[in-house]
């Protein structure tokens, strides 16, 4: 009886081992050094696209600060902001860095379907 239950406590340690395994973060598509560098970005864009970012990053910080937002509102309006700029962003790209963009998409798509995301 004794060995029944230091091997049953043995299978379940292991399992527990097992299930508590993490998986890789998700990966999220940002423009970064490495992306400009794969779309081709003129100093020009890449210049575009950090103010961009940093009026986004601006307001979003104000919206968060806002006391007379709930929860609620904050969330949507920080949701309109980030649609804002993807769209600001895409119209800084030409037709062949879209198309390029489309590509880093489905490649990060594939890699957090294979990490189960």
């Amino acid at each position: 009886m004794k060995r029944l239950s230091l091997l049953l406590a043995a299978i379940l340690f292991s399992i527990s081992v097992a299930m508590a395994q993490d998986k890789p973060a998700k990966i999220v598509f940002k423009y970064d050094e490495q992306v400009f560098k794969e779309l081709g970005f003129t100093p020009e864009q890449v210049k575009k696209f950090e103010l961009i970012q940093k009026e986004t990053n601006e307001t979003a910080i104000a919206i968060r600060k806002d006391p007379a937002l709930t929860p609620e509102q904050k969330v949507a309006k920080i949701q309109e902001l980030a649609k804002a700029r993807s769209e600001r962003q895409a119209e800084q790209l030409t037709a062949e860095q879209m198309e390029k963009r489309k590509v880093i998409y489905k490649r990060i798509q594939a890699a957090n379907a294979a990490n189960g995301y």
